[in-house]
């Protein structure tokens, strides 16, 4: 019997046509392209093997039996391992969408074992061999030559379903009718010419099919240029990811020298006498702060440019939120001698969801660019409320000043990006600055804006319109007071009968509000945890108790909420104080039952308002006339703490330079040097936290702002978990704090007045 092979001549012929083709008209270094033509060059080569060893069956009385076993044992390796190219055609499509198949290492298993049966058929025929009359007849295993192809067939099917997002329809298609044809083929030949070895003819129509869906060569280019475009982009990324590494560490490496030279500089200040010695000094300290602000807005410019700064949005107290601003604001104006001018609106909600961290940034830049540009009249501040439905509203806060005002295109670059301004006017602006920019960006990832009116000679207005979601719509109202710019009447409390119970980790706020209170007559108990303040408690009933927030073993939350546990005192008034260390404080102390909070460092006046609202009315005696005591130490001392803000210090002690004088020695001997760096050695985030959160306060009751503004950095780090900052800082602001205590150490004992510490 001679075999008819018309059809594979014919599919051979197709096959070299679609070589061709493909190989002059698509480009060679497109991987699904280059996994077909490999596909056709194998199916060429089957092809070739069918055709000879149909020859080889027709006229097997004049071959050996072992040449034909040996040819055919060939094509059918050969046939096996078209399947396995398929597949492979089949998965570039995969990879090519970065996702892998385990494609090769099941056709490498499958493989392995198919050539160990083809080479084990070769001495016991188990799926086809040659009679002695030279008669080819099948094995009892042979129906592997159906199934192992079809299987490969088959899953280059599953394959596109497990990742057809990676084709197109028309490649779907094509995977599909190639599955059908070439294993409805071998079904076909299987069920009615089971007397022939397996045909791949039909293989030769789907691989048509199979050509008719190829990308084209035009699409294949754009792919190309997409390519190159892509690894543009991640070269451009990487330097600039470089470029911000850069900078971020240079800024870092600056601040350490330019803390030097501002720290020796104040020694010059300190020991010299000559006019123009002092002069210089200053301008080169006004020039070195100047500088190390520009190093930190430097800083916050690269994070945001290099999309580092992620919003954090949380609940938080509003009327904190405005107490941070306006103790800002406040210090500023001062410093500058410029007038400071505050309007609130009483219906701003008690507690909104935002990010107050960054809301807090931007004002203070806002803040700091209107104080920078106004060299007479004032700087005011505006905060108001407009809701916009149930749930939102938009929160604008609005920094005016009557400095040199800027011209329609400088308010421009400020919404470009930062630029220089106009050079000609550099003797009057130096520039518009990086703070800004950083405002601009910032209200940007907040989905906010930022609106400017400005008049040349007269003054700017800049209102930062951020939307918040309200999550308690209670009105501020009167609280506001607590936190603004605070002109009611001086009152007076004098009650010698009543007791009050303070409980603060921190001897120097112990310290602090006692000697605030000393002229008030009242007996005060102190505590240093919760834990203590259950157990007195206990023991003794007070007519008011004012607990710090955050205390190690017990806070102050944990003790309030214990208290009203055990019932141990149920009419008598809970004060919280608190530096706003925990984000959303307010809404736990209003839903808390407690009778009020006040922040840290806090005022006499304040004291004395929380007293005369609180306290039992018939512990108070009306119209007690407080003696003033006279002041021992002289107002001359003050000209040796420069590096201190010591009109802020003063407010803080009562204007009393003698209690101002105990602050600064309740300062030194409250060194929490050790206490931190322990705790950062040891990773022990929540004793950091504590201690960093009463440096924080403790600073800025002596007027020490620059220190506390540091503590506060620290804190928040350790609150958002950004540990790289902690990393790079805290040696560094350890080393501040370490330098101002003997700063001030030294000047109390040159003065003859420091206190040994016991």
């Amino acid at each position: 019997m001679v075999y008819n092979v018309d059809f594979e001549f014919v599919g051979i012929c197709i096959l070299l046509i679609l070589y061709y083709y493909i190989n002059s008209q698509y480009t060679r270094t497109s991987e699904t392209t280059n996994a077909f033509r490999r596909f056709i060059v194998v199916m060429i080569l089957t092809e070739s093997m069918d055709i000879i060893t149909a020859y080889t069956i027709s006229y097997a009385v004049r071959i050996p039996n072992w040449f034909n076993l040996f040819l055919n044992t060939i094509y059918i390796g050969l046939s096996l391992y078209l399947q396995f190219t398929y597949v492979k055609y089949v998965c570039s499509y995969v990879r090519r969408h970065n996702k892998k198949s385990n494609m090769e290492t099941v056709g490498r298993y499958v493989g392995a074992c198919y050539f160990m049966i083809l080479i084990l058929n070769l001495f016991t025929g188990i799926l086809f061999s040659f009679t002695p009359e030279h008669q080819y007849v099948r094995g009892p295993l042979h129906s592997i030559e159906y199934i192992l192809p079809s299987f490969f067939i088959m899953y280059s099917v599953a394959v596109m379903l497990k990742y057809k997002r990676a084709f197109m329809t028309k490649q779907v298609i094509s995977i599909v009718v190639f599955a059908i044809i070439s294993t409805g083929g071998s079904v076909v030949q299987g069920l009615f010419r089971p007397d022939i070895l397996l045909s791949i003819f039909t293989l030769s129509l789907g691989a048509l099919f199979c050509a008719l869906t190829l990308e084209t060569p035009d699409y294949q280019k754009l792919m190309e240029t997409m390519d190159q475009l892509s690894k543009a982009k991640e070269e451009l990324e990487q330097v600039d990811k470089a470029k911000n590494e850069f900078i971020t560490n240079m800024s870092h490496e600056l601040r350490t020298p330019i803390n030097a030279v501002l720290g020796y500089n104040e020694l010059i200040l300190k020991r010299t006498n000559e006019e123009s010695i002092i002069e210089y000094s200053r301008n080169a300290q006004m020039a070195g702060r100047a500088l190390l602000s520009m190093v930190n807005d430097i800083l916050d410019y690269t994070n945001i440019d290099a999309g580092t700064i992620n919003l954090r949005r949380v609940e938080y107290s509003v009327s904190s939120l405005i107490n941070d601003i306006l103790i800002y604001i406040e210090y500023n104006t001062r410093r500058k001698g410029l007038d400071c001018k505050v309007d609130i609106d009483d219906n701003i909600p008690m507690l909104l969801l935002g990010d107050a961290v960054r809301i807090n940034q931007v004002v203070n830049n806002l803040v700091a660019c209107a104080v920078h540009y106004t060299d007479k009249g004032y700087v005011g501040l505006n905060i108001k409320w407009e809701p916009t439905s149930v749930e939102h509203g938009n929160l604008s806060i609005e920094v005016k000043d009557t400095g040199m005002g800027m011209n329609e295109d400088q308010i421009q670059l400020i919404y470009d990006n930062f630029k220089r301004a106009d050079n000609s006017s550099q003797d009057s602006i130096d520039d518009i600055g990086f703070g800004l920019s950083i405002v601009v960006r910032l209200l940007r990832i907040m989905d906010a804006d930022l609106v400017i009116k400005s008049e040349v000679g007269k003054g700017s207005s800049l209102t930062a319109i951020i939307r918040q979601k309200i999550i308690d719509d209670t009105p501020i109202s009167s609280e506001i007071k607590d936190y603004s710019l605070d002109n009611e009447e001086e009152i007076n409390v004098y009650a010698p009968s009543a007791r009050v119970l303070l409980a603060d980790d921190n001897k120097m706020n112990l310290d602090l509000v006692i000697g605030l209170l000393k002229d008030t007559g009242i007996t005060f108990d102190t505590a240093v945890n919760g834990r203590e303040v259950i157990e007195m408690v206990r023991e003794k009933e007070y007519d008011l108790i004012i607990l710090d927030h955050m205390m190690p073993v017990m806070d102050g939350m944990e003790a309030f909420r214990e208290i009203n546990r055990l019932k141990l005192c149920p009419d008598t008034p809970i004060i919280i104080l608190t530096a706003n260390a925990v984000v959303g404080a307010r809404e736990m102390y209003l839903k808390a039952g407690l009778d009020a909070y006040l922040s840290k460092p806090v005022t006499q006046k304040q004291l004395l308002r929380t007293l005369y609202n609180f306290l039992p009315y018939d512990k108070i005696i009306e119209d007690h006339e407080i003696e003033v005591a006279r002041e021992i130490v002289s107002k001359d001392i003050l000209d040796n703490f420069d590096f201190l803000d010591t009109k802020m210090g003063l407010s803080y002690c009562a204007d009393s330079l003698d209690f101002y004088v105990e602050m600064l020695n309740s300062y030194i001997a409250n060194n929490r040097i050790d206490e931190l760096n322990r705790a950062f050695s040891q990773e022990n985030w929540e004793d950091y936290q504590i201690n960093i959160h009463a440096l924080k306060s403790t600073s800025l009751s002596i007027g020490a702002v620059e220190m506390s503004s540091e503590a506060k950095e620290l804190e928040g780090a350790v609150r958002d978990g950004r540990w790289s900052y902690l990393q790079k800082n805290h040696k560094r602001v350890m080393d501040i704090y370490g330098n101002l205590l003997e700063k001030i150490g030294g000047e109390l004992e040159k003065l003859g007045l420091l206190v040994a510490n016991k």
